[in-house]
């Protein structure tokens, strides 16, 4: 098998990068704590662990929670507002 290899007379950075595999990502891109398994069909060039998955699932429910209770708020304080106008009209 001829591999080339940096400072060999074949050698440039395009043939290397066209020699190269697809290396799987083996550390998780938020917490950087490393892969335990990796399947050869998972070649993939970020890996966010199961952990942070449902860090990021809880803190979207949590902010989803927030911006449903500052609408509804608006809404009621809309109401509010609207309420008094046509009191002070009427």
């Amino acid at each position: 098998m001829n591999v080339l290899r940096p400072g060999s007379p074949d050698w440039s950075e395009a043939a290397w990068e066209d020699v190269g595999v697809a290396e799987p990502a083996r550390i998780c891109a938020v917490c950087h704590r490393s892969r335990i398994r990796v399947a050869r069909t998972d070649a993939s060039d970020v890996f966010i662990c199961a952990q942070c998955q449902a860090d990021a699932a809880q803190f979207i429910a949590i902010q989803d929670s927030i911006i449903d209770e500052a609408r509804q708020f608006a809404e009621a304080r809309r109401n509010t507002v609207e309420e008094q106008n046509r009191r002070s009209q009427g």
